[in-house]
């Protein structure tokens, strides 16, 4: 029992000296997003050393045009943490689509290291199906965490709402709140997303709807973010007729402001079907362009004529 007691001390002495003389030194709080071909690459840099004292600090980048070529040397004297902004020009960037950077600090037998891989941005379309409920890239980020710890992590869109037949039970207007994008990412990147909405069914109703083209007419869409999710709505104010509920991209005497597209009157039999076309350009992490077609069905016509009703024409709030 004394001997086994003896083992156990010995043991947890030999932990306590292990972590107690163990420097703890390392490169940390660093993310590295994708590349582009043609910018230069900036990231921020972090290596903590509790310790103090003179370092040198190296960054080195291996792809197939180059072996180890050097980024940075930096000889930092009486600090315990660095911190600063390093730039990689892009005549160091080759076609393979990556690179390696290793990281060196080291000073008398002192010696921290570490690798990762930094990915180019990559640009990808897709046709939008009823199956397709998230696009992305195979191509992660890199993050290294406040114990020098590298994660890499993939980008994915959530697609919410894209169905080929959107149907309504009455026809009447069309709002475009049917939609929502939320990137998955951990760091919630920020995202440009530049929508066109094109009108595939020709129909004298639309004929004042962007009256700049004769054919497939357009309307202005924008995605607004809420908290994570990017929400479509209508980007422009429309005018309507509200006897005959003709629509119209200018305004007209008579005609009221709206911020849904409405369905003209006594046109159910023609318009209850509407087919369309949303074209998305998305610009994260990486680039993904988006085309869906749907088609739009309304199952019964308004009862009654609008003009005699109260809130029938009006701007949603």
């Amino acid at each position: 029992m004394k001997w086994l007691l003896l083992s156990i001390l010995a043991s947890q002495l030999m932990v306590v000296g292990l972590f107690q003389s163990t420097p703890v030194s390392y490169f940390r709080h660093m993310q590295f997003k994708p590349y582009e071909m043609n910018q230069a690459y900036v990231f921020d840099l972090e290596f903590a050393y509790p310790n103090g004292g003179n370092m040198t600090l190296e960054v080195r980048l291996t792809n197939v045009a180059y072996d180890r070529a050097l980024v940075l040397a930096l000889n930092v004297t009486n600090a315990s943490l660095v911190q600063t902004s390093v730039t990689i020009f892009s005549y160091l960037f080759d076609t393979s689509g990556s690179f390696l950077l290793h990281f060196r600090a080291y000073r008398n037998q002192f010696e921290s290291t570490l690798q990762l891989r930094v990915y180019e941005r990559e640009s990808k379309s897709y046709l939008v199906t009823d199956e397709l409920l998230t696009v992305g890239s195979n191509k992660p980020t890199a993050e290294v965490n406040a114990f020098g710890v590298i994660t890499y992590r993939h980008e994915s869109i959530m697609l919410n709402g894209f169905n080929s037949l959107i149907v309504e039970p009455y026809y009447y207007a069309m709002h475009f709140r049917y939609w929502s994008l939320k990137n998955n990412h951990a760091w919630q990147p920020s995202m440009m997303i530049i929508p066109s909405l094109r009108i595939e069914t020709r129909h004298p109703a639309f004929t004042l709807i962007d009256q700049t083209r004769r054919i497939n007419k357009l309307l202005s869409i924008r995605f607004e973010r809420l908290d994570a999710t990017w929400v479509s709505r209508l980007n422009q104010l429309l005018y309507v007729d509200p006897q005959t509920l003709y629509p119209s991209s200018t305004p007209y005497e008579e005609y009221i402001e709206t911020d849904v597209l409405f369905l003209p009157l006594n046109e159910f039999t023609t318009l209850k079907t509407i087919r369309f076309q949303l074209s998305i350009t998305i610009e994260a992490l990486h680039k993904y362009s988006l085309t869906y077609a749907f088609t739009y069905e309304t199952l019964k016509p308004l009862l009654g004529p609008c003009h005699l009703a109260r809130f029938c024409v009006g701007v949603r709030p």
